[in-house]
């Protein structure tokens, strides 16, 4: 029991150092008097006021993604040093805005709208490049890449988004595997293609699910000899299969699917080889 009141009373006595020693009743805490807060009460306001201004943030980004960027665009342009004018100065300060917007992105994002992040992201590409640049994708394949970077981001829904954002994202995962940015790029389609294909809410009734084999013979017919593994494609095919890249999706209307569709069937003009005309070639011994 002493041990207790030891223990509250010492309490006690950290509450008011932390204070200065004011009570909520006292004329200095209601009147805002001189009295000097202690270094407790300093860093929980300094806290509550971060607090404070991530939500604000956080608020206005989801009203307004579009206006939000623009916002972090002119306030960097305005506190830009005197003579610090012309192209190169401009793309800097740019490049600068969009790393500080990505991080601000990524420690928030649980309270963003992740659909209205993809569409930010999908919308301006040093802002996507600077986004995907804050992950280390190092030893880990492009799966699991995808689901880094779709954390706090829903794919984007138009053609052209979903095609930049492949780039970009397979690029960056091509270089921190020593992988060819090209096929990286067209391996980043291919799995967006492929979860479509077998997921997607709309389909033809005579709509056929891709196997395994469709998609590893696309695709080796479609880049250089050797740039995939085996492993690599089964691995992936499954993991896509059994819905690794559709959490990022959920909730996503039906009229966006199709947009990925029409942007995925673009893909698949420029990968896919006719089965017949492959066996041709093989029946009179040409290349694959």
């Amino acid at each position: 029991l002493d041990a207790l009141v030891g223990v509250a009373r010492s309490m006690s006595a950290g509450i008011r150092d932390a204070g200065g020693g004011m009570t909520p009743s006292s004329p200095s805490a209601a009147g805002g008097g001189s009295t000097q807060c202690g270094p407790w009460a300093i860093s929980w306001a300094e806290r509550q006021e971060e607090r404070a201004e991530a939500r604000e943030s956080a608020a206005a980004f989801n009203r307004d993604p579009e206006e939000w960027w623009h916002q972090r665009l002119a306030a960097a342009k305005s506190s830009a040093p005197n003579g610090c004018a012309g192209a190169e100065a401009e793309a800097e300060a740019k490049q600068r805005t969009a790393e500080k917007a990505a991080r601000e992105i990524a420690e928030r994002g649980k309270a963003l709208d992740r659909a209205r992040v993809g569409e930010l992201l999908g919308k301006h590409k040093e802002l996507l490049a600077a986004y995907v640049g804050l992950h280390d994708f190092h030893g880990i394949d492009l799966v699991s890449a995808f689901a880094l970077v779709l954390r706090v981001a829903s794919p984007p829904g138009e053609a052209q988004q979903v095609d930049r954002f492949c780039e970009c994202l397979g690029v960056a995962w091509g270089k921190a595997n020593a992988v060819d940015p090209d096929t990286a790029y067209v391996f980043a389609f291919a799995l967006v293609m492929l979860s479509t294909d077998l997921h997607a809410s709309r389909t033809a009734a005579t709509h056929e699910r891709m196997t395994y084999e469709q998609f590893a013979r696309n695709l080796q017919n479609a880049l250089p000899k050797g740039s995939l593994h085996e492993h690599t494609l089964r691995m992936s095919y499954d993991r896509v299969r059994a819905g690794a890249l559709l959490d990022a999706r959920s909730g996503r209307r039906d009229s966006e699917d199709e947009g990925i569709s029409n942007a995925c069937a673009r893909l698949r003009r420029a990968i896919c080889r006719q089965p017949a005309a492959a066996a041709a070639a093989a029946a009179l011994g040409g290349p694959e």
